[in-house]
């Protein structure tokens, strides 16, 4: 009998060393939900993570996990992305300083902006090629909760008292065009960043690496999304 007491006491004490073990190895807290968040905006199917028109942007939103933050949608674009950075406090995401201008982040088509802090830090801002100075404007509002119905994104900039678009006041030449698949959109005047304004992508990078989340988490978050997620290389404006 006593040796099946010191039996079964042994076999209690070296299970209670392996859960110890178990629950010191894996990780806890914060840490883990962040790295289980960030794994998770990346694991959509890769041909949906280099959007280069608004409808594959609808498509990747739709495919991320909900509710979509914008430092997500972020995180689940391929890289390296080509970045246009500026100082611009004139806009609809006004720039706060060089630590946190508006950041565009452009392809062949499509450009896409976001703004770490002020105004319109959690507007994703979008503008797809239409023709050589014209372009489709579009916005969503983060965070998404559910499936986004593609139409949304024309829809958050009209203007329901005049009929025509809240960028009215900065694009010329507006007009209502069809958007295939989509619907009619507003279509106007391409504006390039000014490049005396610009905040180069090194800079950004290191903001960043040392933003202090316990200050402004949001802001550290768009940035971490944007730049801590693999290679960004400063690109020319497409349109």
């Amino acid at each position: 009998m006593k040796t099946l007491n010191r039996f079964i006491l042994l076999f209690f004490f070296s299970s209670l060393l392996i859960v110890g073990f178990n629950n010191c190895s894996a990780p806890k807290g914060p840490e883990a939900t962040v790295a289980s968040q960030s794994a998770s905006c990346t694991s959509v199917d890769e041909s949906l993570r280099s959007p280069n028109s608004l409808s594959e942007v609808n498509q990747l939103i739709n495919a991320l996990p909900k509710p979509v933050t914008l430092d997500c949608f972020l995180q689940s674009l391929k890289r390296p992305l080509n970045i246009f950075a500026v100082n611009n406090t004139f806009s609809a995401q006004p720039a706060v300083g060089n630590e946190s201008p508006r950041i565009f982040i452009v392809s062949t088509n499509l450009s896409l902006s976001v703004a770490p802090a002020g105004a319109g830090r959690f507007l994703l801002e979008m503008s797809e090629r239409f023709s050589a100075s014209q372009s489709f404007k579009a916005e969503l509002t983060f965070p998404i909760h559910g499936q986004l119905d593609p139409f949304e994104m024309f829809n958050h900039i009209a203007d329901g008292a005049t009929g025509n678009s809240r960028c009215t006041s900065c694009h010329s030449g507006e007009s209502r065009q069809n958007y295939p698949g989509i619907g009619y959109g507003f279509v106007s005047g391409t504006v390039r960043p000014n490049e005396l304004q610009r905040v180069y992508s090194l800079y950004l990078q290191n903001q960043a690496y040392i933003c202090d989340s316990s200050l402004n988490k949001h802001r550290c978050d768009i940035l971490k999304g944007v730049f801590s997620n693999g290679p960004t290389q400063d690109a020319p404006f497409p349109f």
